[in-house]
């Protein structure tokens, strides 16, 4: 028996651990796309967001009251329409949405819905960051496009 024995990687064992190496690479490549997102498009996801949820809070009746959405610099405003105290703290279902501070809003800057979930008012909004822009649209049906 000789004094030492020498051990390694058979050719197969490298293939093998290069071949698993190249799909695990390979899968988080393909992902990778959605976590590398910008500022501008998590902001835009939080104004349709908030949209939404103003629409769906009206429709659905909650606490028998209009809904808003207000659009400021470097925030978004989500008010019951009749218990809107600017001074006051947003607590219950009211909502501030904190977004970026070079973000900026243009267009309409406020829309409420009514109980039917119809607008107050239809048209553009657009969000400014930096060098980049989004566009979104509400039409007079409540409907929202971007």
């Amino acid at each position: 028996m000789p004094a030492f024995s020498m051990r390694a990687f058979t050719l197969i064992e490298l293939l093998l651990s290069i071949a698993l190496l190249s799909i695990i690479v390979g899968f988080s490549v393909s992902l990778y796309p959605q976590y590398g997102r910008g500022a501008i498009e998590t902001d835009f996801d939080s104004a349709v967001d908030a949209i939404r949820y103003a629409q769906i809070s009206a429709l659905s009746g909650k606490d028998g009251s209009d809904w808003c959405v207000r659009f400021e610099k470097s925030e978004i405003l989500v008010y019951e329409k009749d218990s809107l105290d600017l001074e006051s703290d947003y607590k219950g279902n009211n909502r501030k949405i904190i977004i970026s501070e070079s973000a900026s809003f243009s267009g309409i800057n406020d829309v409420c819905f009514d109980l039917d979930g119809y607008p107050n008012r239809d048209g553009k909004i657009e969000l400014k960051e930096n060098n980049d822009t989004r566009n979104f649209f509400i039409n007079k049906s409540g409907i929202l496009s971007y």
